[in-house]
C-alpha cells in the first residue's frame, strides 16, 4: 500500500502549497508571533519522489515535519525579558553587532504538543530545531502510509525528507608519529616573538596568521565551534586549551558532554573531527599550531560513522542551535549533506542550508568545506550554497588549486567557493596517539584554517559585524581583483585583512610610494571602506590636517610616512604607511664627448642627488649612434667605495644597463660623476656624423632610497665624431 502513496500521481496535487522554507525562516527573524494557515497539500511532488527513492533503498525513513507556529503563548513570551535573558545571556553581545539583540520568534521553542501528536500518530521523535520550527522522526518503510496521517494534522504544514550527511573525505597521507611525551604539566606560556610554529609554518605564513599572533591576536575571547565526528580530546595539542578551562562539548549523537570516542563507537570515529580541530586551534610548541589557538571552543559531535545516516543533518542544525546559545562567534565544520539534486544547491532549500544563514542572521560566521569533488563545475555540496557564509577550497604550498577541491558556481548562480585555505598535506594532529602529528589533505583542512583567522579578526575588531569580517577577508585575499568558481576570492591572508577599513589616495591613486617634486602641492583623499565622520591626517614632517580630503606642500625633498585616523560607527580605526611620499628633487646628467672614427669616446653621467641612495640603475639606448659599447667604470664621486656593473646588454638592441651598488656605504646628498660608460666610434664614420645616446624607451634612470624606488629627471647625450682637419 504504502509503494502507491508513495506514486501518488503528480496532477493529482493541489497547486496551493506552504510558504517555502527560506521565506518562513525570513518571518521568523522577527519580534513577532507567525503563525501560518494550512495549505491544501503539506507534502510537494518532489518530496514524494524522494521519499518513493528513499524507501527503495533504506530500512529507515527520516524525515522533517515543519509546524505552523509556537502556540497561543508565543506572543507573551516575546516580551518576556526574564526569558531573554535566560535564552540569549551567551549571545547577547555577538546578536547586537547585527542588532538581533531582542528575542526573536526562531528562539522560542517548538511546541511539544505538536511533536507529541506526531509520536502518537506512530513516527519515533529524533530532535527539534526551534529555527525552523520543526522536528525530525522516523518511520520504517512499511509504515510510510502514515505520513498522510501525520500531514493531515492542523498544526502541521510541510513534510519532507532529509538529507544525508557525511564528512568531507581526507587523504592521510603523510602520517608520522613523533617521538616525544606527552606533558602532564601546563605548556608554558609563550609569546608570539618566540612560538615555534615547527611544522605548522608555512601553512599559517599563507595566510598571515602569523602576522596577526604578532600583534597578539590568537583568537582569545572568542568563541569558535567545532562540528565534526568527534575528537581526541586526550591529546597533547589540546592540553593548554583544557587546562585554561577553555573548552565546551556535546555529542549529539549519545546525548551526552563526552564528544571523544565512547564503547559503541568505531575506532576511527574521532579521526575527522581530531585533525580538523587541531587545524584551526592546536597549541603544540615546535609541532603544531593553529590560528585560533587562543579561542574557546565548543565541540559538537554530530556524525555517526560508518552508516551514512540520514540522521547527521537533524544533529547538525541542532549544533548550530546550540553554538547559537552558547555564544559561539564562528563555526567550521567540514560536513556536507547529499541526497539533493544540484537544481536544490540555491540557498533556499536545504535545511542545513536554510539554517546556516539564518545563523549568518544571528551574527556567526559559518565557514564550511565546499567539498573534495572538483575540478568539475557545480561540484559543490550542500550547505555550501547557504548565503552570506562562507564556503572553503584548498589550494597547495603554492597557493595552486587542488584537484579535488569543488567549484561553483551554485545552483542559482552566485559565485563559490568563498575563499581558500592550504588543504594539500596540511599538518594536523592525528587520533592514533596523544601524541601522534600528520599532513591530511582535503577541504577539510582548509575550512579550519579559515575559521580560525576569522576567529583571530573577530578578536583584533571587536565591533565589525560578520558581514564586515567576510568583506574585509574577501576584498584582501589573492584574488580579490579575479574572483571565480575556481579560487573564489583566493587564498585568505590574515596581514591584509587587518589593514582593510582605512584607504587613502593620493594625487588620485592608492598605489604607494606616491613620487613627487619639490614645490608641487600634493592631494590626499580618504578612500576607505568604512564610513568616517572625523578625519586625522598627518603627512610625516609634523603638520596633520582633519578634512576628509585635503593637501598638502612639502618644504624639503625627502620620504614622508602618511598615516589617516578615522572616527567611525564601529570605532576609530588607523592606517599608517612608512615612506609613502617620495619628494625629490634629483637630476641625472649625461656628459658628451667626440672623437675620430675608430677611438673611444666616454659618456659621464652625473647625480645630483637630494635624499641618501642605497643603489642607483642608468639605463641607455645608443641605437642612434655609431657607437660600439665597451665597458662601465665608477665615476669619481663613488672610486673606491662602491661596484659598477653592467646588469643588462642588448648587442642587437643597442642598450646597456649599468648599476651602482653603494653597498654598506649609501651614497649621501650631493653632487658628482658616479658612473662613466666607454664606446668606440665605428671605424667608417664620417667627420661631424652624430647620434643620440638616450635613456632606453623601455626602462628609466631608477634611485633606492630606503628601499623606495623612483626616477629621476634626465637629460640625453649627443656622441659626434670629429672631422679629420
Amino acid at each position: 500500500m504504502f509503494l502507491v502513496w508513495a506514486l501518488l500521481p503528480l496532477e493529482s496535487q493541489a497547486s496551493t502549497q506552504p510558504p517555502s522554507l527560506a521565506l518562513r525562516m525570513s518571518d521568523y527573524l522577527a519580534v513577532r508571533s507567525i503563525s501560518y494557515l494550512k495549505p491544501d497539500h503539506v507534502i510537494s511532488s518532489e518530496s514524494r519522489q524522494l521519499f518513493h527513492s528513499i524507501i527503495a533503498r533504506s530500512d529507515t525513513l527520516r524525515f522533517w515535519i515543519f509546524f505552523a507556529d509556537k502556540g497561543s503563548e508565543a506572543e507573551s513570551m516575546l516580551q518576556s525579558e526574564k526569558l531573554k535573558t535566560l535564552l540569549l545571556k551567551h549571545s547577547l553581545k555577538r546578536r547586537a553587532k547585527v542588532s538581533r539583540d531582542k528575542l526573536l520568534f526562531v528562539d522560542l521553542p517548538v511546541v511539544s504538543a505538536y511533536v507529541d501528536a506526531v509520536v502518537n500518530a506512530g513516527a519515533e521523535h529524533l530532535i527539534s530545531t526551534r529555527w525552523l520550527n520543526g522536528a525530525a522522526f522516523r518511520l520504517r518503510p512499511d509504515d510510510a502510509g502514515l505520513l498522510d496521517d501525520i500531514a493531515a494534522l492542523p498544526f502541521v504544514i510541510e513534510v519532507r525528507p532529509c538529507a544525508r550527511g557525511k564528512r568531507i573525505p581526507v587523504d592521510g597521507a603523510g602520517k608520522d608519529e613523533l617521538l616525544v611525551q606527552r606533558d602532564t604539566q601546563p605548556i608554558p606560556a609563550v609569546s608570539a616573538a618566540t612560538i615555534d610554529y615547527g611544522f605548522s609554518l608555512e601553512q599559517l605564513e599563507q595566510i598571515g596568521s602569523i602576522i596577526g599572533h604578532d600583534s597578539g591576536y590568537t583568537g582569545e575571547g572568542v568563541t569558535l565551534a567545532m562540528f565534526d565526528t568527534g575528537f581526541r580530546t586526550s591529546h597533547q595539542a589540546f592540553a593548554t586549551a583544557f587546562l585554561e578551562n577553555r573548552i565546551h562539548q556535546w555529542d549529539f549523537v549519545n546525548s551526552d558532554s563526552n564528544t571523544a570516542n565512547e564503547a559503541a563507537d568505531p575506532s576511527n570515529q574521532w579521526d575527522h573531527g581530531t585533525l580538523t580541530w587541531s587545524t584551526a586551534g592546536a597549541q603544540w610548541d615546535t609541532k603544531v599550531y593553529g590560528p585560533a589557538y587562543g579561542a574557546n571552543f565548543l565541540l559538537a559531535k554530530t556524525e555517526i560513522l560508518g552508516v551514512e545516516n540520514l540522521q547527521e543533518e537533524f544533529y547538525w542544525i541542532a549544533a548550530l542551535e546550540w553554538a547559537d546559545s552558547l555564544g559561539g562567534d564562528v563555526v567550521s565544520s567540514s560536513l556536507v549533506f547529499n541526497g539533493y539534486p544540484f537544481s536544490a544547491l540555491n540557498g533556499a532549500t536545504l535545511p542545513a542550508s536554510i539554517a546556516a544563514g539564518t545563523a549568518a542572521d544571528l551574527g556567526i560566521i559559518v565557514c564550511n568545506g565546499a567539498g573534495n569533488s572538483g575540478p568539475s563545475p557545480e561540484s559543490i555540496v550542500g550547505p555550501s550554497d547557504a548565503f552570506d557564509i562562507l564556503s572553503v577550497g584548498a589550494v597547495d604550498a603554492s597557493g595552486t588549486i587542488a584537484g579535488f577541491s569543488s567549484h561553483g558556481p551554485t545552483a542559482d548562480g552566485r559565485t563559490v567557493p568563498s575563499l581558500c585555505a592550504r588543504g594539500v598535506f596540511t599538518y594536523c594532529a592525528g587520533s592514533n596517539s596523544d601524541t601522534w602529528l600528520q599532513t591530511a589533505s582535503g577541504t577539510s583542512l582548509s575550512t579550519p584554517l579559515v575559521a580560525g583567522v576569522c576567529a583571530q579578526l573577530i578578536q583584533a575588531r571587536p565591533t565589525f559585524p560578520p558581514r564586515l569580517i567576510m568583506q574585509a577577508l574577501k576584498e584582501t585575499a589573492s584574488r580579490a581583483q579575479n574572483v571565480d568558481n575556481t579560487y573564489g576570492h583566493g587564498v585568505i591572508n590574515l596581514a591584509s585583512a587587518l589593514k582593510w577599513g582605512v584607504r587613502m589616495a593620493i594625487n588620485g591613486i592608492q598605489q604607494v610610494p606616491v613620487v613627487t617634486e619639490l614645490g608641487v602641492t600634493t592631494q590626499f583623499a580618504d578612500s576607505s571602506d568604512l564610513l568616517a565622520n572625523s578625519w586625522d591626517w598627518t603627512f610625516g614632517d609634523g603638520d596633520s590636517a582633519d578634512d576628509q580630503n585635503t593637501s598638502h606642500l612639502y618644504s624639503a625633498p625627502g620620504l614622508y610616512d602618511v598615516s589617516l585616523t578615522i572616527q567611525t560607527f564601529y570605532g576609530e580605526f588607523s592606517r599608517s604607511i612608512s615612506n609613502a611620499i617620495v619628494v625629490q628633487a634629483d637630476t641625472i646628467t649625461l656628459h658628451s664627448d667626440t672623437a675620430y672614427a675608430g677611438h673611444p669616446v666616454t659618456i659621464s653621467v652625473h647625480l645630483n642627488n637630494t635624499l641618501t641612495l642605497e643603489d642607483c640603475r642608468i639605463p641607455l639606448d645608443f641605437s642612434s649612434a655609431p657607437i660600439t659599447f665597451d665597458s662601465v667604470t665608477g665615476g669619481q664621486r663613488i672610486t673606491g667605495t662602491s661596484s659598477v656593473t653592467v646588469t643588462a646588454f642588448d648587442s642587437v638592441a643597442m642598450t646597456v644597463t649599468a648599476t651602482a651598488d653603494f653597498g654598506d656605504s649609501p651614497l649621501t646628498a650631493g653632487q658628482g660623476e658616479i658612473i662613466k660608460f666607454y664606446f668606440t666610434i665605428d671605424r667608417e664614420t664620417i667627420g661631424g656624423t652624430g647620434g643620440i645616446v638616450a635613456n632606453s624607451d623601455t626602462e628609466e634612470p631608477i634611485l633606492t632610497s630606503a628601499g623606495v624606488q623612483y626616477s629621476p629627471h634626465t637629460e640625453d647625450v649627443a656622441v659626434v665624431a670629429r672631422d679629420v682637419l
